[in-house]
């Protein structure tokens, strides 16, 4: 029975190392300040969403809220 030749030279797979700008966003959320959704509500989706702790994501339900009217985040920077 004839065997099987193992190649010569193996592949040299080269991995390079991740940039910034691979994990950039790929879609913006646009968040506005409604009547009809609660802050803790809007608080619990961004955890969710985005993954943010509690803190940083009532920091940006509150900068909705009080000050600006809507707020746009890229991805979940």
């Amino acid at each position: 029975m004839p065997s099987i030749a193992e190649p010569a030279t193996q592949p040299v797979i080269k991995q390079r190392p991740r940039s910034d700008d691979d994990l950039a966003p790929t879609f913006y959320v646009v968040c506005w300040n409604d009547p009809v959704n609660l802050m803790v509500y809007v608080t619990h989706v961004f955890m969710k969403i985005f993954g943010w702790n509690k803190q940083k994501a009532e920091k940006h339900m509150l900068e909705v809220h009080e000050a600006k009217g809507r707020k746009a985040h890229a991805g979940g920077s």
